[in-house]
């Protein structure tokens, strides 16, 4: 068993004391705001009551550091109001802080308390929701310093009752872990934590982001308690994606973990972090390819890989050999193929030149719900490893027409060198990397950006995803080679004449007739014999 340390809320360090100065709650700008007036007959009363950090000894988080109470600093009072609604109230600035920054007196103004019932004290007073509950909300987002953590997310807690009508007296306890993250590459011989830029960590229902400047370690991160977890972690650093899985992890609250972890490098995500519709997914490193074995005429194997760049595709004569039901001819030994049927079938997951969409409704199935993913299923992950899916056509929509960014570009068309297709923007793009026109405008062709190698490096390394086009497969004939975008969503149904139909995201230039498939379609619904393209998303969650 790891040995942990015992640590105690605080909302500054004196080794950080400068940080944290410039992190208080002053300004240099005040505002005055009309505060509401209570109501005649109301019951407002100010009360002020003392807190103490629970717990033994002070220990030092770091040489010289120590949590304590902090100037500045407010508690959350959470209270039943005489109609029985839960109240949140924010004290005053704390006062009275002793010699050594453990306790400290709190006043606060209640209106219509119930003095029959508990009283609960948030601190800090940023991690109260305004209807009283936690703001866990909060953790979603850090930065991985101990300065922050200890300012705003350090969450402790105290419930009491009222004592002879005054607000109690009471020792507040941690309610969360603090990890501190050490990462080196998979065989320990290099340190990465200095390198890392982001980092997330998540224990399949929580998923908390770590954003940085790469500095030296540790990386500080608050997370809520866990009891025998799965933890998920994933780090960028200098451009390239590691992860790490362990097992059976539990973390208790009120507890400091100093964790070293080894993490595999893996070429195969892409380092770009994208919103999809409430959840976060990488994606990955180029379009899903398959490549026949032929065994003979009666048994074709197939080995998955993904291609070896992100505007790689095969060409429109692969196609020809496929005899159906994931076989091919003599010749088609070593074939490539990209352009695969909507997925219902373990045995070849799409590959099939029938044009006969009942030959892709696994069951009899007409719900979707006969869908096999291309990236949880065995006979591909054996190439291609672990945690992928294909997004489902409610995030394709959010991706490319809801998803807000800081920078306000989702998309752009764009040639790579002669390849069009086009290129997705992960959450945290900076316009400063590269200067893209026609954002978000699925009416311009692929000549709106022009890139280079050099340029193209510069956005890839930044996690920028490029889709090439691929046209679309019919049988053994591919057309639009050049100039369309299909990509299979996991979504599948039936359309209002009865036939089984996929959902993908399409893109069609004004040339197209007719007019109504010009531009952007991301959940469109198709036969499910048309072969398109396929590319997967790593779920940090």
């Amino acid at each position: 068993m790891k040995k942990t340390m015992k640590y105690f809320s605080m909302a500054a360090l004196a080794l950080v004391g400068a940080v944290m100065t410039s992190c208080s709650n002053s300004s240099d700008f005040e505002e005055t705001l009309t505060q509401p007036q209570p109501a005649s007959g109301d019951n407002v009363e100010t009360l002020t009551a003392s807190v103490r950090m629970a717990g033994g000894e002070t220990r030092a988080l770091t040489s010289g550091g120590v949590k304590t109470f902090a100037e500045g600093d407010k508690i959350a009072v959470v209270y039943k109001n005489t109609s029985g609604t839960t109240v949140k109230a924010e004290s005053e600035e704390l006062t009275g802080i002793s010699v050594d920054g453990k306790s400290a007196d709190f006043t606060v103004t209640l209106t219509n308390a119930d003095k029959t019932q508990n009283v609960t004290y948030i601190y800090p007073a940023s991690m109260a929701n305004s209807d009283g509950t936690v703001n866990y909300d909060a953790l979603a987002e850090q930065d991985g310093t101990l300065a922050t953590l200890a300012s705003n997310l350090d969450y402790c807690e105290y419930s009491g009752a009222w004592s002879e009508g005054q607000l109690p007296t009471g020792n507040l306890s941690n309610q969360l872990v603090v990890c501190a993250y050490t990462l080196k590459n998979s065989d320990g011989s290099a340190d990465i934590t200095s390198n890392v830029t982001t980092m997330t960590v998540s224990d399949g229902t929580n998923v908390y982001i770590v954003n940085r400047t790469a500095a030296a370690g540790p990386i500080y991160v608050a997370i809520q308690p866990t009891d025998n977890k799965n933890i998920k972690y994933t780090a960028i650093a200098s451009s390239k994606v590691y992860t790490k899985n362990v097992t059976g992890k539990t973390y208790t609250n009120g507890e400091w973990y100093p964790l070293g972890l080894r993490m595999t490098q893996n070429d195969n995500i892409m380092p770009g972090l994208f919103s999809v519709n409430g959840k976060k997914v990488y994606f990955s490193k180029s379009n899903l390819q398959a490549r026949a074995t032929y065994v003979n005429a009666s048994t074709t194997t197939w080995e998955w890989h993904f291609a070896d760049t992100q505007y790689a595709r095969v060409g429109t004569g692969a196609n020809v050999y496929i005899n159906g039901n994931g076989k091919v001819n003599s010749s088609g030994n070593g074939l490539n193929v990209d352009l695969f049927g909507w997925s219902t079938a373990k045995t070849y997951l799409g590959i099939n030149n029938s044009t006969t969409n009942t030959d892709y409704q696994y069951g009899g199935k007409t719900d979707g719900s006969d869908f096999i993913d291309w990236g949880s299923h065995e006979d591909v992950i054996a190439g291609i490893g672990t945690g992928w899916r294909t997004l489902n056509k409610n995030e394709w929509r959010y991706l490319t027409n809801t998803r807000t960014t800081p920078s306000g570009i989702r998309y752009v068309m764009a040639k790579k060198g002669s390849r069009g297709g086009m290129i997705l923007l992960p959450d945290d793009w900076n316009t400063s990397y590269y200067s893209l026109k026609n954002y978000n405008d699925a009416s311009v062709d692929f000549s709106a950006n022009t890139l280079d190698d050099s340029q193209w490096a510069t956005l890839e390394a930044h996690g920028a995803v490029f889709l090439p086009v691929t046209g679309q497969r019919s049988g053994t004939s591919v057309t639009g080679y050049d100039e369309q975008l299909h990509y299979w969503s996991s979504t599948g149904g039936l359309n209002d004449g009865g036939t089984p139909i996929g959902y993908h995201l399409r893109w069609m230039p004004n040339t197209t007739t007719p007019v109504a498939n010009r531009g952007l379609a991301p959940d469109t619904g198709a036969g499910r014999c048309n072969g398109y393209a396929v590319r997967l998303v790593y779920d940090i969650k």
